[in-house]
């Protein structure tokens, strides 16, 4: 790993990831668009980012998936302003 990244935390799930947040800052954030949650879907990463856009608006938001992507699901690009 480049000695310029540190991770700051490791969360299992978005409830997990929002509870963090409150008191992890961080600048980056690596997430899956499925979540791993039991009946969770695709909707439901799209509106964990909608929050983490809204409520932290300064963190950078990379997703990484391996599941196909329909046209609605990646109405959250482009970018926050």
């Amino acid at each position: 790993m480049d000695e310029n990244l540190e991770v700051v935390a490791e969360a299992a799930s978005a409830a997990e990831l929002l509870r963090l947040l409150l008191y992890t800052p961080c600048d980056v954030l690596v997430t899956d668009f499925a979540m791993p949650e039991q009946g969770l879907q695709a909707e439901d990463g799209l509106r964990l980012i909608k929050r983490l856009r809204r409520d932290w608006p300064a963190i950078r938001i990379v997703v990484l998936t391996s599941m196909a992507m329909s046209r609605s699901s990646v109405q959250f690009w482009p970018p926050a302003q």
